[in-house]
């Protein structure tokens, strides 16, 4: 039964951190394109950013993974070395 929580945890994590990615990356396209008169350029269309979204996520995803993000922490002994 541990198992399972386990992947539901880390499964859940996975979803959580796609979602708040996406969500930021949307975010940053309409924080540039309602400053773009301050700029004093125009920003890019809208749909170079969607399409490049699933390469962003993928890849932060794969990284995290590979850096142990979505592991399940080990429960050190009050024995062990600090």
């Amino acid at each position: 039964m541990k198992f399972a929580e386990g992947r539901v945890r880390q499964s859940f994590l996975i979803v959580l951190d796609a979602c708040f990615l996406s969500l930021s990356w949307i975010a940053s396209y309409w924080i540039r394109f309602w400053i773009t008169p301050l700029l004093g350029y125009p920003v890019n269309h809208f749909h170079p950013y969607l399409f490049g979204l699933p390469l962003i996520i993928a890849s932060w995803l794969l990284i995290g993974a590979g850096l142990g993000l979505y592991r399940r922490p080990r429960a050190s002994s009050r024995s062990a070395p600090s």
